[in-house]
């Protein structure tokens, strides 16, 4: 069983924040998945096909949507994303922790 919505909040809170900074989509790499929250995750609903949208997570108290989708389709969605626009930013949870 693959376990979703495992960002801690420091996590979530380094993804808006250097989203935010940099106008960027936020992507945070995991060991199965890439994920996005929030303003990104509605980007990624919104450009692509092949996303999967889950519960959306607390943050204080605020409601943040949250997507994934499987690392293999990485080289895929990339593209997508700079042809509509959008600069990319991935960030590896190693880096965050």
């Amino acid at each position: 069983m693959i376990k979703y919505n495992t960002m801690s909040t420091k996590e979530i809170e380094y993804c808006l924040q250097y989203g935010k900074e940099n106008n960027a989509v936020v992507l945070m790499r995991t060991d199965i998945s890439y994920e996005a929250i929030g303003q990104d995750a509605k980007v990624l609903e919104k450009t692509l096909r092949y996303v999967e949208k889950h519960n959306s997570i607390t943050y204080g108290e605020l409601m943040l949507d949250y997507v994934s989708f499987p690392k293999y389709h990485f080289e895929m969605v990339l593209p997508v994303l700079i042809r509509a626009g959008f600069r990319v930013a991935i960030l590896n949870r190693d880096i965050v922790k």
